[in-house]
């Protein structure tokens, strides 16, 4: 399967809809689009794993140093709608342990209303 990832602005948060495998064959392309988005000013960004199906440890590499990226320049990453085996292995390997997550997208904005608030 292939991967897409469609970012969208929303208030003051930069959305990242993912879908497919990010795995080995993504994971570069996937890095190089968010960090792109921190560059151009994203601080506030939420990961939608809603349709992600598969995450190896290139994709989960990949999203540790888009954290890394965004911590670099005083901003947040958090994650949304991780489920099944996308949400194993971020279990197994504790890297849960270093984002915030959230069930779906609208407690996702929620919580950062509530920060702004």
């Amino acid at each position: 399967m292939g991967f897409h990832c469609e970012i969208e602005n929303k208030d003051d948060n930069t959305l990242v809809h993912l879908e497919g495998d990010l795995d080995l064959y993504h994971a570069e392309m996937f890095r190089n689009d968010i960090k792109q988005a921190i560059d151009s000013g994203a601080r506030k960004i939420i990961m939608i794993f809603d349709w992600i199906t598969y995450i190896d440890s290139s994709g989960i590499g990949s999203i540790v140093a888009c954290l890394q990226h965004m911590r670099k320049v005083k901003g947040n990453i958090c994650l949304a709608g991780l489920r099944d085996t996308p949400l194993q292995v971020f279990a197994l390997t504790n890297i849960d342990r270093l984002f915030k997550i959230y069930p779906d997208t609208d407690s996702a904005l929620a919580a950062s209303k509530e920060e702004n608030a």
